[in-house]
């Protein structure tokens, strides 16, 4: 049986659905792996380095701030590790049944399903960028927690008596 023009047209817009969705998931978990490693990263640079700096009495300052920056490091991670938002990556077949039963043929099928999976990325999506956010951001307080440890180690920054 040969497809229609839109039968063709429908069922490509279920398949980039499909994978827009299927990307939006491993994105999210990417990120929590990501995630992951930056935590590992903080807690070494902070027994390593941090360790050091207190130990050789580094300026308070400098030693403050990298810890500051430690602990905003460790929430947002913390927090993007354990987000409890309403994320869906798929469909039951029970709703995707009561769905169809509307639909009058392939095309109609394939577009109503196109239609839900793109609602579903719609409502994932701003999620998705607030933990890439908070990612960001964490990855950037770490490399300042490594820069503001270094500093405070080498003696470069002293404080003002």
């Amino acid at each position: 049986m040969h497809e229609s023009e839109e039968e063709q047209r429908s069922r490509l817009a279920y398949e980039a659905a499909l994978r827009a969705l299927d990307q939006q998931r491993r994105s999210l978990e990417e990120i929590r792996s990501r995630t992951g490693v930056l935590l590992a990263a903080a807690s070494v640079s902070a027994s390593f380095l941090g360790s050091r700096a207190f130990e050789r009495h580094a300026d308070v300052v400098t030693t403050s701030l990298a810890l500051m920056m430690l602990v905003l490091t460790l929430l947002l991670g913390i927090l993007a590790l354990t987000v409890r938002e309403d994320l869906a990556f798929s469909m039951s077949g029970s709703d995707i049944h009561t769905v169809l039963l509307g639909a009058r043929n392939r095309a109609d099928q394939h577009r109503y399903i196109a239609g839900w999976l793109t609602a579903i990325w719609a409502r994932n999506e701003p999620t998705v960028e607030l933990l890439n956010a908070r990612f960001r951001t964490m990855a950037g307080a770490l490399a300042i927690q490594i820069v503001l440890w270094a500093l405070a180690l080498s003696g470069t920054v002293s404080s003002v008596s």
